[in-house]
């Protein structure tokens, strides 16, 4: 090794630092006295603290306050050895709701627990995405579900797994009676496919008739009691 690539130990603690002061996540080291020995620039600032307040004095029962008392068993078991992974709603100290996913990693040295690292992640935008994600789904459910025809959503396997409410008043079934049933059961038993091959036609990628807009195709529809009756559908892949 040239003498220009040794670095003091000094060096290479700054440029840990450097590191660890420049990525997203939130860093910490808590000792197995739970006194906090190092934090990330991050984590100083979601918790809004400066490193002197923090390191070499403050504990994690004086920094969480009242919700220490939710992160407790994850403390114990962390420094019993055993890796801890949880999510959290935390609210900062301008006041602001924030979601966190935490990882109490055990630090392990000649056989004993020496301390453990916290690294927590915001997944607030991710959170905010799901609740976005859900509101969508539920509007497009209640679109299909009010829909002025009978319409039934099924997987690749040919199991319903959504109906409108047109399709509940036409084949005399209600919503429960249909998720979850091969969608042949509304077809007279006479004209349904068997299992297998039933599968082996959903799954095939040219299953569906090539049709254009609007084509329509006429089967025979049959009555939750029994009644057989003409329909005319149009099947598109989704």
């Amino acid at each position: 090794m040239r003498n220009n690539d040794n670095y003091s130990q000094a060096q290479l603690n700054n440029f840990s630092l450097l590191v660890a002061d420049n990525v997203h996540s939130l860093l910490g080291y808590w000792d197995n006295n739970e006194v906090c020995r190092f934090a990330n620039s991050a984590y100083l600032n979601w918790l809004g603290r400066s490193r002197e307040e923090m390191v070499n004095k403050i504990t994690v029962k004086e920094l969480l306050g009242p919700i220490y008392k939710l992160n407790a068993p994850y403390i114990i078991a962390v420094l019993q050895g055993t890796p801890q992974h949880f999510e959290r709603v935390y609210t900062t100290p301008s006041g602001e709701i924030r979601n966190s996913y935490t990882s109490y990693i055990p630090h392990i040295a000649d056989g004993e627990v020496k301390g453990f690292i916290a690294q927590v992640t915001d997944i607030t935008p991710i959170k905010k995405l799901d609740e976005q994600l859900s509101d969508t789904e539920i509007k497009l459910k209640e679109f299909l579900y009010n829909s002025p025809i009978a319409m039934v959503i099924s997987n690749d396997q040919g199991i319903i797994q959504l109906v409108s409410n047109k399709t509940e008043t036409l084949f005399g079934y209600s919503i429960g009676d249909l998720i979850g049933q091969p969608v042949e059961n509304l077809q007279p038993v006479r004209l349904r496919k068997t299992p297998r091959a039933s599968r082996a036609f959903y799954r095939k990628s040219n299953a569906y008739p090539k049709m254009v807009a609007g084509s329509k195709k006429e089967m025979i529809g049959m009555h939750k009691d029994g009644t057989e009756f003409p329909i005319e559908t149009t099947i598109c892949p989704v």
